[in-house]
């Protein structure tokens, strides 16, 4: 890949971008991209959702929104630092089989390596309620709002 950032193509509402979503937990993020890409001028649509629990709330969203998903948990069969390698590499596998143009990592718990994010450099994208690392946590926005930002 170049090292510049360039999206895939111009996304329009006729022809938007296809978008994987990431998720570890309930999916709040998920649900407002879901919301919005029902709106006429929308420019994307989430059409892969991926899961690193099965239990993450986020999956029922998708899948009553008709999103394929998946949960791809760490594998257990494998240790040490090879552990997280072959989890992102079943996820890229996934990922490039669906012709997915982004990545939106929304409310995704775990860290991504260097090897992950630079094979999807300026197509990656992580979405957070409030001003990290000011404000985490499940309460970020009434944190936010009670500081006055």
């Amino acid at each position: 890949m170049s090292d510049e950032y360039v999206l895939p193509r111009k996304a329009t509402p006729d022809s938007p971008l296809r978008l994987a979503v990431m998720i570890s937990g309930g999916g709040s993020g998920l649900r407002a991209l879901l919301k919005h890409q029902q709106e006429a001028d929308r420019a994307h649509v989430t059409t892969l959702v991926i899961a690193d629990s099965e239990s993450a709330g986020g999956l029922k969203h998708a899948m009553d929104a008709g999103v394929e998903c998946f949960s791809v948990p760490l594998p257990r069969e494998v240790k040490g630092a090879e552990r997280r390698k072959a989890h992102e590499e079943q996820i890229i596998r996934i990922i490039e089989s669906k012709d997915i143009e982004m990545i939106v990592l929304s409310g995704y718990m775990r860290i991504l390596s260097s090897f992950f994010v630079s094979r999807w450099k300026g197509r990656l994208v992580n979405i957070h309620p409030s001003l990290l690392p000011d404000f985490p946590g499940a309460h970020a926005q009434r944190d936010a709002l009670e500081a006055g930002v």
